[in-house]
């Protein structure tokens, strides 16, 4: 099962980065990249990467996620028809699927924050603070500069917007969704915290509170 996921992570026909949610082109055709599915799926891919191999193995996942960092910068800077990075999915070219769709889907972002997070945490252990701050996580840079920074102001702004949800149906307010988006907020404040952007770790840590309190009352 584990060779075939990395099959569909860059799988020929694709830019590097992708993550199409399976091979098939038709009856369906699932050959897209899904924001949620890809994040779950690298999330895995972290977990690999995070555990003892040899140098040659760990280059492998290495490249895969800085493929995935890279393809998820241009999702955040193209132009999409939900006019975010609430857009679900996208083309193999990178260009964000037009057609009719539920979207928003906000799960999205929150989910690529988490796994990006991890991520991030695997190289500060190794101490590549470097690659971390000049592609994940830098507080000193404008909020579109880097990948985790962008989805977590997001995040921590529009938290409070109804959306689509998982099953891309329904829009309105989700459990799953907010709890995702929850726990982008709290990692994302530990994080900032760690890099020395207290400012915006305060705020994440705010914001996490508001959504459980909001959370609560909507269970009641």
């Amino acid at each position: 099962a584990f060779v075939n996921m990395m099959k569909n992570i860059s799988p020929p026909g694709t830019l590097r980065g992708v993550v199409v949610a399976s091979p098939s082109k038709e009856n369906p055709n699932y050959f897209y990249h899904w924001v949620r599915d890809a994040a779950l799926i690298m999330d895995v891919v972290v977990t690999q990467y995070s555990k003892p191999m040899s140098a040659t193995e760990k280059a492998v996942f290495f490249d895969r996620m800085d493929g995935y960092v890279d393809f998820s910068r241009s999702n955040q800077t193209t132009s999409t028809p939900s006019g975010g990075p609430g857009e679900p999915k996208y083309n193999v070219d990178g260009t964000p699927f037009a057609e009719p769709w539920g979207r928003p889907q906000n799960d999205g972002p929150a989910l690529r924050a988490i796994t990006l997070i991890h991520f991030a945490n695997e190289l500060l252990k190794e101490g590549k603070d470097s690659y971390v701050r000049q592609k994940l996580y830098n507080g000193a840079l404008r909020s579109v500069d880097t990948v985790i920074k962008f989805d977590l102001e997001f995040v921590s702004h529009r938290w409070r917007d109804t959306c689509f949800d998982l099953w891309e149906e329904v829009k309105g307010h989700h459990f799953y969704t907010r709890m995702v988006q929850r726990r982008s907020l709290v990692e994302g404040a530990a994080l900032a915290h760690r890099l020395g952007d207290y400012g915006a770790a305060g705020w994440y840590q705010k914001q996490a509170k508001e959504l459980e309190r909001d959370i609560e009352i909507k269970r009641h």
